[in-house]
């Protein structure tokens, strides 16, 4: 009896593991989907919370003009991640992180000369964690849904194009 129950121990360790070891890389995602939705809208909402800003702190022509193409493509795909968001029950963020708030509570204290120099270099610390996360849920193992990961690649290369944007505004600034 005894080695009855051992066997039957034995087996079922055994299927396990080898249930285990036919799993496939592709079923562990690095990225939950509302994680990304989450993470990926506070992003947004930061940089266009931040660019909004711009017009009342500045008179830098350069800044307007980078908020003002941040605020119009910003807009565009905050709609369409909440167009997603919705068709699949995901939940957009409505606030921002506590340390995104505190970096726009250090913004509203700014004007001119100072203000230019901090919201852009919070643009690039900003656009190259977006860079840095889109590529990672881009991925093939990035989030578990194939839109979510078709979205994030999808936007990359505008994301990449508003990172240099911002890393050669804050060049120019200092």
């Amino acid at each position: 009896m005894k080695n009855f129950k051992f066997l039957s121990v034995l087996l079922f360790v055994a299927l396990g593991a080898t249930f285990q070891s036919c799993k496939k890389d592709g079923d562990v995602h690095e990225i939950g989907d509302q994680e990304f939705v989450t993470t990926a809208g506070r992003i947004m909402a930061f940089e266009l919370a931040a660019a909004n800003l711009v017009n009342s702190r500045t008179q830098a022509t350069s800044v307007r003009t980078f908020s003002n193409g941040l605020i119009t493509e910003h807009g565009k795909v905050t709609a369409e991640m909440q167009a997603l968001a919705q068709q699949r029950f995901w939940i957009m963020p409505t606030e921002l992180s506590t340390s995104q708030q505190a970096n726009i509570t250090s913004l509203t204290a700014l004007n001119g000369a100072a203000f230019d120099k901090e919201f852009s270099r919070m643009m690039v610390a900003s656009h190259q964690e977006a860079v840095d996360f889109y590529t990672r849920a881009s991925s093939d193992n990035g989030t578990k849904s194939v839109e979510l990961r078709m979205f994030a690649d999808n936007k990359l290369p505008a994301m990449r194009t508003q990172l240099t944007s911002a890393q050669q505004l804050n060049t120019s600034l200092q």
